[in-house]
């Protein structure tokens, strides 16, 4: 990495100041859910930091200093690149329009293309790993090394990985991943309090699932829905999508499209429903199965892939191969809000200086190694964040640009919803939730108060909705719900945040 590069990422390396600065001990903090209810204070959090002279403090300071005098111009904070663009390959979470083809989820549109498998397992590399192996614990046992020793041995570790590797390519494997998901039961979160608001307006209504998942929502609002209700539901995942065919045949009142849910509008033209709801983020199907590239925290690591739809745009693992450290620090920084520059730039460096020593990361594992490498000196800083969970999710939400996604489906839901129904939605992740209070921010009423003492031009500053349509506006229709100590109990995926929004006529 150059000198101006490093000055970036480390600024004292610029400085002239005879000091430096240490955490002294870990950050204590009497709250340690990820999740902080808008309803409840943020608890305090302990920092201690020691002031260190400078001279003979780290090695890097000792080789580089002298490299660095002058360079306070390149310390400044690295502007933040434009958002990267897809070149036109990827409809953002659903299928690419082919030739002005429309895919409107009917059993006529054209079938999505699975991506091709990976060949058989090589059984003369398996061999040869497992042979090496054999060899390596022998010598750790000669050594003296017990069992719980040789997991802590570094080559031990990396052959072993290798192996996983090679075996978790295979049809066979895959084949055997989907098979075990598909059966593995999804379980909806705030199930009931979901629909009971979303279906407000009475059961002979048309109704909206935009992230149909294993189908947990729509099979409850079907069974209140009556014989004239109807269901529609959105999903970009192909697995998905068969499972909603299966239940699209069993009931005529339901309907699957295969389409971004951000298409509502455009999907419902000329239509008009009682309810939407949106369960944001990914299903435990989809964490679950390692063959999907979605979860950090596989035991054995799968392809870095990261998309909802496997057949649109580029899978994780080639597009690192096509960003900036700057764009890569960009994406980073604009989900993980923990994150304070320039420590985003610093990780995007470690990402890519990785692939290019050692090539295009293979598999989850590979990338979320070095993040945990990366993030052992944050460990004391934060101990109850996962660096490799930020970072996998802030790509996953880049890649399927699900942003662009909630605020398009946001906006084509109240353009189709009835007066007073309402949009449901279910949040997992703080940008989630920001989206959603700055969609109301946009689309709410003044208050009669505020009328009575500004000014046309400020009330159109404070009120953005005042330059919207004017035949409705956005409130909201109760408090956030989070769900009961009960339910996460159950499930420790449950921890979320429900917004109730409602369509209020003017």
């Amino acid at each position: 990495i150059s000198s101006a590069r490093l000055a970036q990422l480390y600024p004292l390396l610029a400085s002239g100041d005879g000091y430096m600065a240490r955490r002294l001990s870990k950050s204590c903090q009497t709250m340690s859910d990820d999740f902080i209810p808008e309803d409840q204070v943020r608890a305090g959090m302990l920092h201690v930091l020691e002031k260190v002279p400078r001279s003979g403090s780290t090695a890097l300071q000792a080789q580089q200093s002298s490299r660095y005098e002058g360079t306070e111009e390149a310390a400044a904070a690295v502007v933040q690149p434009p958002l990267p663009e897809f070149g036109g390959c990827a409809r953002p979470g659903g299928e690419e329009r082919r030739g002005g083809e429309e895919a409107d989820g009917d059993a006529s549109s054209p079938s999505v293309e699975v991506p091709q498998e990976h060949g058989p397992v090589d059984p003369t590399e398996a061999e040869r790993l497992q042979r090496e192996i054999a060899a390596r614990k022998l010598q750790l046992k000669e050594l003296g090394q017990g069992a719980a020793q040789q997991k802590k041995d570094s080559q031990l570790a990396d052959l072993t990985r290798r192996l996983n590797e090679l075996h978790c390519t295979g049809r066979k494997y895959t084949e055997k991943v989907h098979r075990r998901c598909r059966g593995r039961p999804h379980v909806s979160v705030l199930l009931s309090e979901a629909i009971e608001h979303t279906m407000s307006l009475g059961p002979d209504e048309v109704y909206v699932d935009c992230t149909f998942g294993r189908g947990g929502h729509s099979r409850l609002m079907l069974s209140r829905l009556s014989e004239t209700g109807r269901l529609k539901a959105f999903d970009v995942d192909p697995r998905a999508v068969e499972v909603g065919r299966g239940l699209e045949a069993a009931d005529p009142r339901f309907r699957v499209l295969h389409r971004p849910f951000g298409e509502l509008a455009a999907a419902l033209e000329g239509e008009e429903v009682g309810g939407v709801l949106l369960d944001l983020g990914v299903s435990s199907p989809q964490l679950d199965d390692s063959s999907r590239g979605f979860s950090a925290r596989s035991r054995k690591g799968g392809p870095l892939d990261l998309r909802m739809n496997p057949a649109v745009g580029l899978p994780a693992s080639e597009w690192l191969q096509t960003v900036t450290a700057g764009e890569l620090a960009w994406v980073i920084s604009s989900t993980c809000y923990r994150l304070e520059p320039p420590i985003p730039e610093r990780i995007a460096e470690a990402v890519l200086e990785r692939q290019r020593r050692r090539g295009p990361y293979a598999s989850t594992a590979d990338l979320a190694a070095v993040l945990e490498d990366f993030g052992a000196e944050l460990g004391d800083e934060k101990p109850k964040t996962s660096l490799a969970h930020l970072v996998f999710c802030a790509i996953r939400v880049f890649l399927n640009r699900e942003m662009e996604q909630l605020d398009l489906a946001l906006e084509g839901a109240f353009q189709r919803l009835k007066p007073s129904g309402r949009c449901v939605v279910i949040c997992f992740a703080r940008w989630e939730m920001a989206a959603v209070r700055q969609f109301l921010r946009r689309r709410e009423e003044p208050r009669s108060a505020v009328l009575a003492s500004a000014s046309p031009e400020r009330l159109r500053q404070l009120y953005p909705s005042l330059a919207f349509d004017r035949r409705w506006a956005v409130k909201q229709a109760r408090r956030p719900v989070r769900p009961t100590a009960e339910e996460i109990a159950r499930n420790q995926r449950a921890k979320s945040l429900m917004y109730v929004l409602e369509k209020v006529p003017l």
